[in-house]
C-alpha cells in the first residue's frame, strides 16, 4: 500500500467533513439571550453551540454586569475604593482611580476552541461625542470601531476619523452599531481585548478655531454596552474521523 498516499487521502476527507460541519456560535446579550447570569463576576465562562467564551473584567478589580435589557456593561465601583462609575450598565471612563487620570473600562475574551471571527454587536455607541470601542486582536494587531456617521460628523466640517489620535479608526457598517464579516482566524485560547473610549476633538489640528465651530463642543460621552460575538468554529478532527477516512482510503486503494 501507498502509504503516503493514504496520508493524503485521508487528511483530504478530514478536511472536507470538518468544513461541512463548520458551525457559528453566538454569545448575545440582552433580551432573550444571556441576561444576568454573569452580574458582579469579575471573570466569567459562557457556552454556545458547545463552543465556551471566556471572559475577563477590566480594569482590576471590575465585574460585568448584564442586567440591562440593551446588553453587557461593566461596574467598577468601589474597586478599587474610592472609584466612581457613571454607569454600571455600560463601559465607560471611570473616575477616582489611583492613577489621578480618568481610565477606560475594558475585558478581554477567548474560546476554547479554534475559529474565526465573524460580527461584533454594540449598542449606543454615539458619533457627536466620538465614542468608539478599539479591539487588540491576539496578534497585537489594534482596530478603533466608531459610529457609523461619526466620519461624516467630522466631514461636512473638513475633517476626518484619521485626524484622530487613533490606531486603525473604522466605521461600523450600519446604524445599528454592529461590525460583521470580519474574518479573523484565531487558535484555541488566544485573547481579544476590547477597551472604551472617546476621541477628542483637540487631537484634530485646527478644529476648535474653524469657522463651522463643532457642533456639539461640551458634549461628553456616557459609554456604550457591548451585545455580543459571533464566531464560526472549525471542528477539532476526532479519533473516529481520522478511522473512517483511512478505512475509505483502504479500500480506495486496494481496489487499485
Amino acid at each position: 500500500m501507498n502509504c503516503p498516499k493514504l496520508i493524503v487521502l485521508t487528511l483530504a476527507a478530514m478536511s472536507f467533513t470538518n468544513c461541512q460541519s463548520s458551525e457559528a456560535a453566538s454569545f448575545l446579550f440582552g433580551v432573550g439571550q444571556i441576561r444576568n447570569t454573569i452580574t458582579g463576576l469579575a471573570s466569567a465562562e459562557l457556552e454556545s453551540e458547545g463552543v465556551k467564551i471566556f471572559l475577563q473584567a477590566g480594569p482590576s478589580g471590575s465585574r460585568f454586569d448584564d442586567s440591562d435589557a440593551q446588553g453587557l456593561g461593566i461596574n467598577s465601583i468601589n474597586s478599587p475604593a474610592g472609584i466612581t462609575d457613571p454607569d454600571r450598565t455600560k463601559l465607560n471612563f471611570i473616575a477616582g482611580h489611583p492613577s489621578g487620570t480618568p481610565v477606560a473600562e475594558s475585558f478581554a475574551f477567548s474560546f476554547n476552541r479554534p475559529g474565526i471571527l465573524k460580527d461584533l454587536l454594540f449598542d449606543g455607541v454615539k458619533d457627536e461625542t466620538l465614542e468608539y470601542f478599539s479591539l487588540e486582536f491576539p496578534d497585537g494587531h489594534v482596530i478603533t470601531m466608531f459610529d457609523s456617521e461619526a466620519d461624516f460628523r467630522l466631514g461636512i466640517q473638513g475633517f476626518s476619523l484619521t485626524d484622530l489620535n487613533v490606531s486603525h479608526p473604522i466605521e461600523f457598517q450600519t446604524e445599528d452599531d454592529d461590525l460583521t464579516g470580519i474574518g479573523y482566524s484565531f487558535a484555541a485560547g488566544e485573547v481579544f481585548t476590547f477597551t472604551y473610549g472617546e476621541g477628542s476633538y483637540d487631537d484634530v489640528p485646527g478644529y476648535r478655531t474653524n469657522p463651522n465651530f463643532p457642533q456639539f463642543p461640551n458634549a461628553v460621552g456616557d459609554g456604550a454596552r457591548f451585545q455580543g460575538v459571533v464566531v464560526q468554529i472549525i471542528p477539532e478532527p476526532t479519533i473516529g474521523l481520522v478511522m473512517v477516512a483511512a478505512f475509505s482510503a483502504c479500500l480506495w486503494l486496494g481496489k487499485r
